[in-house]
């Protein structure tokens, strides 16, 4: 076995058992065990649980910066770019149950996890501030928009999750991740019109 098999098997073997479990009870000698290798062979690519992690939380950043590029490139109609970013946030982290509580999990950060999120928040920070700028909003920025968002997606991933943590059917799964892009447009939609409206307002 190549030695980058075996490592796309640990992370891939942490991803599967985190639809499970939570991100504490991930443990390199039970990887290990279910991979059918020996307790060492895990740490010659990551020499503790947090290298890991760290390693799965870069690529969960990676795999949503690329979508959120293709989004950027395609989509010209400003509050469909921020909707579809939005989306595109949920779904995805919805989709890798794994990766949204990797990211979740607080621990030391390198350097290149720090650019991959600056990348994120740059993409999304960037979009939001087009939206205020379009509209006028005065009274709120895009960072202050960007946080409006994110909160409200981490909301709904939430209680979906708490609701359905392992999804067997994948008809439940469509219906459910439906719901969740539904609800999300509405949130965005009224908060970015109700934001316009008070300010033709005043």
């Amino acid at each position: 076995m190549s030695e980058a098999n075996l490592k796309e098997r640990i992370v891939e073997a942490t991803l599967t058992e985190l639809k499970i479990v939570e991100v504490a009870q991930i443990s390199l000698r039970k990887i290990s065990k279910q991979l059918d290798v020996t307790a060492q062979a895990p740490y010659h690519y990551f020499p503790n649980k947090d290298a890991l992690l760290l390693e799965i939380k870069i690529r969960a950043l990676q795999g949503l910066n690329s979508r959120w590029k293709n989004i950027n490139e395609q989509e010209d109609d400003l509050l469909k770019r921020l909707e579809n970013l939005s989306l595109s946030y949920a779904n995805y982290f919805y989709n890798n149950v794994g990766y949204y509580k990797v990211m979740k999990h607080k621990m030391k950060l390198g350097d290149e996890f720090k650019a991959e999120i600056k990348r994120s928040r740059d993409t999304f920070i960037s979009a939001a501030e087009d939206i205020v700028a379009f509209y006028n909003i005065k009274d709120l920025t895009g960072e202050n928009l960007t946080l409006l968002c994110w909160s409200s997606i981490h909301g709904l991933i939430d209680l979906q999750l708490q609701n359905m943590i392992v999804i067997d059917s994948l008809k439940t799964k469509e219906i459910a991740v439906g719901h969740l892009s539904d609800t999300l447009v509405k949130t965005i939609s009224v908060l970015v019109k109700s934001m316009t409206s008070r300010e033709t307002n005043v």
